[in-house]
C-alpha cells in the first residue's frame, strides 16, 4: 500500500532527486499503532497512523506542474480504501 502510494507522489514530481527531506518520522507503540511521516522541501508530504485494529488513516501531498498543491486524504481498513 505506502509503495503504490509513494510511486504515485515521486512520479508526479518533476526532480525528486533533488529534493532534500525536511523531516521523517516513524513509530510503533506496544499496543499495534504506528505511524509515519515524511516532508520534503518541493512540498512533497506523507502522513499515516494506524490504530490497534489495523485500521489506517493518512494523506499525501504534491505540487502539480502548475504549481497547485494536492493532498490526497484515504482511510483503510476492513472495508478497504476509501
Amino acid at each position: 500500500i505506502f509503495s503504490v502510494l509513494l510511486v504515485a507522489v515521486t512520479r508526479a514530481q518533476r526532480h525528486p532527486q533533488s529534493a532534500a527531506i525536511l523531516s521523517d518520522n516513524r513509530y510503533l507503540s506496544g499496543d499495534g499503532t504506528f505511524g509515519a511521516s515524511y516532508k520534503q522541501e518541493d512540498g512533497v508530504e506523507f502522513k499515516e497512523e494506524s490504530d490497534a485494529n489495523g485500521d489506517r488513516k493518512g494523506s499525501y501531498s504534491y505540487v502539480d506542474p502548475n504549481g497547485v498543491k494536492r493532498t490526497v486524504t484515504y482511510t483503510a481498513g476492513k472495508n478497504g480504501f476509501q
